[in-house]
């Protein structure tokens, strides 16, 4: 049998009864599987690639100046929060700082819009409200800037 460019051809046993082969593919580089960089390995048509899972974020922003609440979702959290804090949007620009109180993670965007879309909603503002009960009565008063 012969040995194909996405890996090599293998007897199972030293008695191998012909027709008996298997596909064995290369292994990954060495740093795929770090415990930093979470992969995901699919096989597709006798391949295999690995990729790196997209996340998307609901998340929920605090004002630390007058303690309003900013509901959105995002498939960068830390990019999306440094956004918001320099006064690059304009919704947020005149509440900023803000404080990440709150995201969940979506394999999805879809998923991630509607979970925004349904926090933003009334029945939303109570699970808030419920989720969040404790934070949200230990933080009545918004906390200033240097005030630790």
């Amino acid at each position: 049998m012969e040995e194909s460019d996405s890996g090599s051809f293998h007897t199972l046993g030293k008695r191998a009864p012909k027709g008996s082969w298997v596909r064995i593919p290369p292994p990954p580089p060495r740093n795929k599987f770090s415990e930093k960089n979470l992969n995901v390995a699919v096989a597709f048509k006798s391949k295999i690639y690995y990729a790196t899972p997209m996340f998307f974020y609901a998340y929920i922003l605090r004002s630390l100046k007058n303690s309003s609440l900013y509901i959105g979702y995002t498939s960068d959290l830390k990019k999306r929060f440094k956004e918001h804090n320099s006064g690059k949007n304009s919704a947020t620009k005149p509440f900023i700082p803000y404080k990440l109180i709150f995201y969940e993670a979506f394999l999805n965007r879809i998923d991630a819009k509607n979970r925004e879309k349904y926090l933003k909603s009334g029945y939303g503002r109570r699970t808030i409200k419920t989720l969040l009960n404790r934070f949200l009565e230990n933080t009545s008063n918004p906390v200033q800037e240097g005030s630790l």
